[in-house]
């Protein structure tokens, strides 16, 4: 490498901040490029360049772990006390009312033919579409479950482990039909969506470049278009119906479109259509890791009521409201009824949503 750029980077501007941060900054990075002759777009001197050498050479002559490296200094790891220290734990997102509508129809006419009619599901599919499967091996930590997972890496189009062409070729699915028997060929399983703990989903709308639904896929170059398309991206956890004690945790990624007037999805009920649908399976991470844990709910009466449970029931509300559909009004008496327990009311929406009034929803 004859030239690099790091200007306005964290490692530059850490080291930079520094004692003796520029001359320390140049040493640090021309003894791992030795061949570099331009740094920041600064021509390195000659006598720079001869220490890069000399210092790189006695670097790859020492052992890993024995140096200490303040230039790495900005990537050192901090101990966790618990995962939402990383990254706070968050309800499903959306982006409306009506995608939020529009995913938890498909969530459950999905899945109810998945695992229960799946050669139906090629009505749901278009003909363009593409399925593949993603087979994560890794074991979770402080699992007691043994893997099972083996049974699915023949499936698997993990493209960081399947190296050979041909065999990504083979585990990429296209079309309805091919898709529904590739589908066919998984352990039959079952899906508990009546417990929204064990589910969560983001979506959202976007544009994709895709091919009309109704033809058969093109190889032309530029036969794609601009598509309103809907992202989904399911989270949770199935049981293979033959062995209820395999469990696993699972991602699925589609990306929907509106079903043409003609079609069998849309004369089925279906406003929607699956262009696109990646599955990815792994080992059973049990589903508090991905549950949102909202503060207890205040004993006081109403009245008595502190400012900040004031505020965090108002966010519930928010949040139910943008995961049900329901107007504030009736997102606070489902809560209410629930005593502001946020899974409760959502399970609670889950069983009761079909008795709901109009009003509800306005």
């Amino acid at each position: 490498m004859r030239e690099l750029i790091l200007i306005d980077t964290l490692a530059r501007n850490n080291e930079l901040s520094l004692a003796d941060g520029e001359t320390s900054y140049i040493k640090q990075v021309t003894s791992r490029f030795p061949s570099l002759e331009i740094l920041d777009l600064v021509v390195l001197s000659p006598e720079i360049r001869a220490y890069a050498l000399e210092e790189s050479k006695r670097l790859a002559k020492e052992k890993p772990g024995k140096t200490k490296d303040s230039f790495d200094s900005y990537s050192r790891t901090k101990n966790l006390s618990s995962w939402t220290e990383l990254s706070p734990i968050n309800p499903s997102f959306s982006d409306s009312p009506e995608s939020t509508n529009l995913a938890q129809g498909f969530i459950a006419g999905y899945y109810q033919l998945y695992d229960r009619d799946r050669p139906d599901l090629a009505n749901v599919y278009s003909s363009d579409a593409v399925f593949s499967i993603n087979t994560n091996v890794s074991t979770i930590s402080g699992s007691s479950q043994s893997s099972t997972i083996s049974h699915y890496v023949k499936f698997s189009r993990n493209l960081t482990r399947v190296k050979n062409r041909g065999k990504r070729y083979q585990t990429l699915a296209v079309g309805n039909r091919a898709i529904c028997e590739k589908i066919k060929e998984l352990p039959a399983s079952s899906h508990n969506l009546a417990d929204p703990s064990k589910l969560v989903f983001d979506v959202w709308s976007m544009t994709c470049k895709l091919g009309s639904p109704t033809e058969p896929p093109s190889t032309t170059p530029g036969s794609s278009v601009d598509t309103n398309c809907i992202m989904l991206v399911v989270h949770g956890m199935f049981t293979e119906i033959d062995s209820p004690n395999h469990v696993f945790s699972f991602d699925r990624t589609f990306i929907l479109s509106e079903a043409p007037p003609s079609s069998v999805a849309l004369a089925n009920g279906w406003p929607c259509i699956i262009r696109r649908d990646l599955l990815t399976i792994r080992n059973h991470n049990p589903s508090t890791s991905f549950t949102l844990t909202l503060p207890p709910p205040s004993l006081q009466p109403p009245a008595a009521v502190s400012e900040d449970v004031a505020s965090v029931h108002n966010n519930m509300v928010q949040q139910l409201c943008l995961a049900t559909g329901l107007n504030a009004e009736w997102s606070a008496k489902c809560l209410s009824d629930t005593n502001w327990d946020y899974n409760k009311a959502l399970q609670a929406f889950s069983i009761f949503k079909e008795q709901l009034p109009a009003q509800a929803f306005s």
